[in-house]
This record gives structure tokens, C-alpha cells and sequence, in this order.
């Protein structure tokens, strides 16, 4: 693709944690939109709460924006 051209997406972070011990959890996927991204997030947060390895332990989450471009 020649000229330039950019995009803003988003992309979920999310850490399950307990006590010194933590899993990143990065889903796979990417959103246009800002409220896209925070319904998803909602989504996946649920599921790790159901699916937490202790009782203790506890998920949070943010979406980031990423800007792709090129000058190609």
C-alpha cells in the first residue's frame, strides 16, 4: 500500500493476580472503538472471575490504544 495512512485500535490488557503471584492475559483481538473495547472487557473480566484459580485472587483490565501507520 503506497502513501500514508494510520489507524487507532485497541487492545485489552488484563492481569489476574494473588499474593507475588501474577498471569497476563492478553486476548487476541483488537477494537475500533473505545466502548467496543470496555464491552469486551467486561466480558473477559467475567470470565476470569469465574474461572479465578483461588478465591483470593482477583482479575483487573484496561484498554490501550495503539496507533499502526506508515510513510510508506
Amino acid at each position: 500500500m503506497k502513501g500514508n495512512y494510520s489507524m487507532l485500535v485497541y487492545v485489552i490488557v488484563m492481569v489476574l493476580t494473588h499474593q507475588d503471584l501474577f498471569s497476563v492475559q492478553a486476548p487476541n483481538n483488537a477494537f475500533r472503538t473505545l466502548k467496543e473495547c470496555e464491552v469486551a472487557k467486561k466480558t473477559f473480566l467475567e470470565i476470569l472471575e469465574i474461572s479465578k484459580p483461588h478465591k483470593d485472587a482477583y482479575a483487573v483490565g484496561q484498554c490501550v490504544s495503539v496507533s499502526l501507520g506508515s510513510n510508506a
